[in-house]
């Protein structure tokens, strides 16, 4: 660790984008920073450019191969959500640069679209204090939420809706997840399962993080407190008595392993996230008994986006007759994800981004226009 710390050595998503850069220099490809997209030029049906702010002035690129959109999804876009989205998203864990640029660009050019009702989905809190610079300017901060992944998978939680009731496998996939968090309740008109509350008790902050808050930590006012079941329910706004049932009902099948109610920890994937150091189930399931007991609340959020313009296999942009729109190319959470809503694992926003970056690259070099 050391040794990576004294030569500035990085991994995960540092190490990918450190290395594409580097692709791009090693080429003498100019990288234009803190510039905004913000139009097609359409040349006689064909696309030969991009219209660009930089420091507040338009300037005109000119691009006789084609242009690729690569510019991510939709996610912090209302009006575009409220149009697209099959339920909430009140809480994106991506930058608030998505904003559907690339998508408005593609619906100028007359594009097709698909998948649009679909997101990397994934459940999420916010950190008090915890900001976002809105497009860069630290006076307009949003607020930043944070993947839940981990903390919901492990021994001695649970989660509940506002009504006190589990309504989930709590370790299973995240993505999936989204069909539980967007369950629609027609006689409230209303998403009765958000926000919900991920419910732990002393058992669990003792020994696993919440975020970044670790064991032995000063708890920040995000994290909810109780001396009891009921007096957490009180803070939360949750019906205290139905939080106990829900509990005691938990703890009763936890104690031996079990959920018979939602499944939780008969798959790998339950398991592979939780406390691994504890066998079989066990490694998810634990009772939620010892106080004081504590309480985050959970909102659905997403990775990004996955719907966008319709590509064919070459990563050529199609229209709404499913023709090809010359010069327009697409990678990444702009188009129709290549697998549907599918979310297949760890990568599975990478993975299709990078194919069709590729893939598109190849086409636009190999087109008639190419010298």
């Amino acid at each position: 660790m050391q040794r990576r710390i004294d030569g500035d050595l990085r991994g995960w998503g540092q190490a990918l984008i450190g290395r594409l850069l580097k692709a791009c220099l090693d080429r003498d490809i100019e990288l234009l920073l803190e510039t905004s997209a913000r139009a097609l030029i359409n040349t006689e049906g064909r696309i030969t450019g991009v219209t660009v702010t930089k420091d507040g002035v338009d300037q005109t690129i000119h691009a006789e191969r084609g242009v690729v959109l690569a510019t991510g999804g939709f996610e912090w876009d209302e009006a575009l959500k409220t149009t697209f989205m099959r339920g909430p998203l009140t809480a994106p864990a991506s930058p608030p640069t998505n904003t559907g640029d690339g998508l408005k660009m593609a619906l100028s050019a007359g594009a097709g679209l698909g998948n649009m009702t679909s997101a990397w989905w994934i459940p999420t809190l916010s950190m008090s204090g915890h900001k976002w610079p809105e497009n860069g300017a630290p006076q307009k901060e949003v607020q930043r939420s944070l993947p839940v992944l981990i903390e919901r998978t492990l021994p001695h939680s649970l989660m509940v809706n506002r009504q006190g009731k589990r309504f989930c496998n709590e370790a299973n996939n995240y993505s999936a997840l989204a069909g539980a968090f967007q369950s629609f309740d027609p006689a409230t008109y209303d998403y009765h399962n958000l926000p919900a509350y991920l419910i732990m008790d002393s058992q669990y902050v003792g020994r696993y993080p919440i975020a970044s808050v670790m064991p032995g930590d000063p708890l920040p006012d995000w994290i909810i407190q109780g001396a009891d079941l009921p007096s957490l329910a009180s803070t939360l706004g949750v019906d205290a008595e139905q939080l106990e049932a829900t509990v005691f009902t938990f703890n009763t099948h936890a104690a031996d392993a079990k959920d018979p109610d939602f499944g939780r920890g008969e798959s790998a994937y339950d398991r592979f996230y939780g406390d691994r150091s504890r066998p079989g189930a066990a490694a998810t399931l634990g009772p939620v008994e010892v106080g004081p007991f504590y309480a985050v609340e959970i909102n659905m959020g997403a990775l990004g986006t996955n719907g966008g313009a319709k590509t064919n296999g070459t990563a050529q942009v199609l229209d709404v007759h499913g023709e090809v729109i010359p010069g327009l190319y697409g990678a990444g959470n702009v188009i129709s994800n290549p697998t549907g809503s599918v979310y297949a694992g760890a990568g599975g926003t990478l993975g299709p981004t990078l194919t069709f970056g590729y893939i598109a690259g190849k086409s636009a070099a190999q087109s008639e226009n190419a010298e």
